[in-house]
């Protein structure tokens, strides 16, 4: 087997290519220095703590949280991300998760790892409907999983939750949809995995929030001791974040 060190080393020798303008660079990151300039990252000083949505330039929040989680607490403690889901990110999720290229799951999950902290000893991948995950062939959320676990030494688990329901796919719904869509979804595979346990709960694109609150309602339900949310892209971006041009 290859080791790391000797990887790494190869890699500054020879360069690799940029995930972003597809040029050689000699970086240990996925992307250049100037496409990472331009990456819109997410930026937890202007997000709610708990939902990881943009807070509102008109105030109404309260120590860094926004008004509709002030008013209903989510399952969930914290949202941490990589990235607003702009361009050029939105691009490489669809071609991850459509064009079954796995690079940018390593991307994304090297991103995510690199830019967020560790609030948990076990990491879950959100998983796929059955039907789905048969016709993909692969879950990109546990990909995304794989990389932030061997980049942070925390096991995960692929199989730790299951959904016990099949669902329509949340992007053709609207907000109220998407939560009935997903309500009890989700089981724990083996409660005595998560018993006692900050588990971290990973997914690629967090919208409305409605799946992640499903799964970490679930969660908790088995006796988690907290959830905390890791996605690689949040949706909302506030206009100060990159432009995304590459």
């Amino acid at each position: 087997m290859i080791s790391s060190d000797f990887t790494r080393i190869l890699t500054k020798l020879t360069g690799t290519v940029c995930i972003g303008c597809e040029r050689t660079h000699y970086g240990d990151a996925p992307w250049c220095d100037r496409c990472a300039e331009a990456l819109p990252w997410w930026d937890a000083g202007q997000a709610c703590v708990r939902c990881g949505e943009a807070l509102a330039s008109g105030g109404g929040e309260t120590a860094g949280v926004c008004t509709r989680c002030a008013a209903s607490p989510p399952s969930f403690q914290s949202t941490q991300a990589a990235f607003w889901y702009r361009a050029p990110v939105d691009r490489w999720v669809h071609r991850l998760k459509f064009h079954r290229a796995l690079p940018y799951a390593t991307a994304l999950g090297t991103a995510l790892a690199t830019t967020a902290e560790p609030r948990g000893d076990l990491l879950l991948p959100i998983p796929l409907a059955p039907e789905r995950q048969r016709t993909r062939g692969f879950n990109q959320a546990a990909e995304i999983t794989r990389t932030v676990a061997r980049i942070w030494g925390i096991p995960w688990q692929a199989d730790g939750l299951r959904r016990c329901k099949e669902t329509a796919m949340q992007a053709t719904l609207d907000r109220a949809h998407r939560v009935e869509n997903v309500a009890q979804a989700f089981v724990v595979r083996d409660r005595r995995l998560v018993t006692g346990r900050n588990v971290m709960v990973v997914d690629d694109v967090m919208t409305t929030g409605a799946t992640l609150a499903a799964a970490s309602e679930a969660l908790r339900a088995a006796g988690a001791n907290a959830v905390h949310l890791l996605v690689a892209a949040r949706t909302a971006a506030p206009a100060s974040a990159g432009d995304g041009t590459i």
